[in-house]
């Protein structure tokens, strides 16, 4: 199955566009529809928005994997350890506002849960139909704040309290 591992590293690949699987839209995708277009990961980044500070978990191979700027990044609850969550997103996602794109600040060394996220999945589609509009939120916050302040760099904002 080639999709299944094109679906994997979608980030990685801009040319692709569509993310349909086989059974996707069984039970989670209501309003996205059995061939609905899901858009490329860095167009899209709702994955990366929660406002539960255990949203994404780093275990132990994860946390091996980071180096200090990518640990700078995560905060322990008890034992254990989850990336930080800033402003109703994960601290290493990074806003572009004039391009509309969201990227992954530690991709590379980005935890396995973030890995094993398939674009098109169930999951996928679960997390667009819920949050969707949360990456848009916080681009027009980024984007009036910065017409306002001339500021630029990583993205504040998100969705209002």
């Amino acid at each position: 199955m080639a999709g299944r591992a094109e679906a994997r590293d979608a980030r990685g690949d801009p040319a692709l566009t569509r993310g349909r699987r086989g059974g996707a839209s069984a039970g989670g995708g209501a309003g996205a529809g059995g061939g609905a277009t899901v858009p490329e990961c860095t167009a899209c980044g709702t994955c990366c928005f929660s406002l539960l500070p255990e949203y994404v978990r780093v275990f132990g191979c994860d946390y091996d994997r980071m180096d200090d700027r990518a640990r700078s990044l995560t905060h322990f609850i008890g034992n254990r350890c989850y990336m930080r969550i800033e402003d109703g997103r994960c601290a290493a996602l990074t806003l572009d506002a004039s391009a509309g794109r969201f990227l992954c600040s530690i991709y590379e060394e980005r935890p396995d849960c973030c890995r094993a996220l398939e674009r098109g999945s169930g999951a996928c589609l679960g997390e667009l139909h819920e949050k969707r509009e949360r990456p848009l939120l916080a681009l027009d916050a980024l984007r009036r704040r910065a017409g306002g302040e001339g500021g630029q760099g990583r993205a504040g904002g998100g969705a209002p309290p």
